[in-house]
């Protein structure tokens, strides 16, 4: 089989939804470093969704090419099109789904860095420095200043670390801090829906719908029915086939 012969073999398998693991691996690697491949794949969905739209209007009954022929062109085009459109939908939304990492940036970030603040943080501490530091964008400098810390050993402070690197987009960081946070308040929202966007951020799809899923049971307005929201677009087609992608 020759490579040209094998590159379209593979595409038509992906079309048609049909790669094994070993198939999955090579399409991978080919659609991350090749543009190429990645407009003949597009290339390809196109010439199929003319074909099927073609096979579509022949199969609509005895004499009905023939009228299909009878039609002003322009009209012809625009069933056929019409027709394309429909097949096509579903492709285009697969190939351009968003990631993991994209619906997580979709969805709101709750902290509480603000309300974090308490009498014992009106005398210049390192956590009021810190908080003012994150009140200015400085999410580094605020990060640096919560290291000066004594009191290590609290919800506040480990939660609010969390926040800090997961608005930073270090989400190994963020879990860390939560998942020592939880000994002191294992049911806060805040942490449980943050922890769900920190497994996204990873790409850690499988771990976040079991958060999500604990949420909906929850019961807990908003976040309910956020989770409910954000389990509904994981689940979604095009999010499943581009999830073989990543």
């Amino acid at each position: 089989m020759t490579k040209a012969t094998n590159r379209v073999t593979l595409i038509k398998k992906f079309l048609d939804r049909t790669l094994n693991e070993e198939e999955l691996a090579s399409f991978k690697k080919k659609w991350e470093a090749d543009p190429d491949f990645v407009q003949e794949v597009r290339d390809y969905a196109h010439l199929a969704v003319a074909l099927k739209a073609s096979a579509d209007l022949r199969r609509q009954g005895e004499g009905s090419e023939a009228k299909v022929r009878q039609l002003d062109p322009r009209v012809r085009w625009a069933a056929v099109a019409a027709v394309a459109l429909l097949v096509v939908t579903p492709l285009y939304l697969t190939l351009r789904a968003p990631s993991a990492q994209e619906l997580a940036q979709r969805h709101i970030i709750d902290t509480r860095l603000h309300s974090f603040r308490g009498a014992e943080d009106t005398d210049g501490s390192p956590f009021e420095e810190a908080i003012r530091a994150y009140s200015k964008g400085k999410r580094q400098e605020a990060i640096a200043l919560m290291r000066q810390v004594e009191e290590r050993e609290s919800a506040r402070y480990l939660f609010a670390m969390g926040d800090l690197f997961l608005e930073v987009a270090q989400p190994d960081s963020a879990l860390y801090y939560y998942n020592r946070g939880k000994a002191f308040d294992p049911d806060d929202p805040y942490m449980r829906w943050n922890s769900i966007i920190a497994y996204l951020q990873k790409g850690e799809v499988a771990n976040a719908k079991v958060q999500l899923e604990q949420l909906v049971v929850s019961g807990e307005p908003p976040y309910d029915q956020r989770a409910r929201k954000l389990l509904e677009e994981l689940d979604a087609p095009g999010f499943r086939i581009r999830s073989w992608l990543e």
